[in-house]
């Protein structure tokens, strides 16, 4: 069974410089260039949003979430990406809901329930706005993802912390699925609110095949690194064990 979520303090002196490096890693890595999906021309993902996910799933639904943001936040002041800084919300929001799928229990309620209301709410907001009643098919994929989280409910927690690998890369990776579309979906609305003139239906379904690849690449780059990263942190980082719900 999941313990409760602690307390920054709880997790220890140990783990204060590993969330700093956290933090630091993602602004780090959101700084190198990014790279273009083969087969979709004009097309370039970071890095950087596949470590949210680990974040989550590490760290917990507090810390993992802050740190992401931060992390995010610090890389588009250093980038001076400043209307970038809008959309780091994103961060915080996929590592929360990879953090509750990853937990049996996320503040005394089941894990995939918060994170099924999360995603639940990023889509109903879509179709109450619009441009969103007028592509009601564009969230076929965010339902995918929460679908998957319903589907698999509990299942996905035990798969990431059975120590079985090949049970740790399913959930992982239906975890980052899930996680990701979330935040791309609440990036939709962002984008929405920020550039109403460019925002339409047209728009959106014209850009709906590259949202689902960069999702789909995100999460395989966010299953190749977060499951020996999960297994490193673990090993060296006992403390973070209990908050990682093992």
């Amino acid at each position: 069974m999941m313990t409760h979520n602690r307390s920054p303090r709880s997790l220890g002196m140990r783990a204060i410089p590993l969330i700093s490096s956290l933090a630091a890693l993602y602004a780090a890595v959101s700084l190198l260039p990014s790279f273009p999906i083969i087969g979709v021309a004009r097309s370039r993902i970071s890095i950087a949003r596949s470590l949210e996910m680990s974040y989550g799933i590490i760290l917990g639904p507090i810390i993992g979430p802050l740190t992401a943001f931060l992390g995010a936040f610090i890389g588009k002041i250093l980038s001076m990406d400043f209307f970038g800084i809008y959309f780091t919300p994103l961060a915080f929001i996929s590592s929360l809901t990879a953090a509750a799928m990853s937990r049996y229990r996320v503040f005394n309620i089941r894990g995939w329930i918060v994170a099924s209301f999360i995603s639940m709410i990023f889509i109903i907001s879509w179709y109450a706005t619009p441009i969103g009643r007028k592509a009601p098919l564009y969230p076929m994929p965010h339902l995918i993802g929460l679908i998957i989280i319903i589907t698999w409910r509990d299942k996905i927690a035990g798969y990431i912390h059975s120590g079985d690998k090949t049970e740790m890369v399913m959930g992982v990776a239906l975890c980052g699925f899930s996680s990701t579309m979330t935040g791309h979906m609440l990036g939709n609305l962002i984008f929405m609110a920020l550039l109403s003139n460019i925002a339409s239906p047209s728009f959106f379904m014209a850009l709906l095949p590259l949202s689902v690849m960069e999702r789909l690449t995100i999460t395989l780059i966010g299953t190749v690194i977060g499951v020996p990263f999960i297994l490193i942190v673990k090993r060296n980082f006992p403390n973070l064990i209990r908050n990682m719900g093992t």
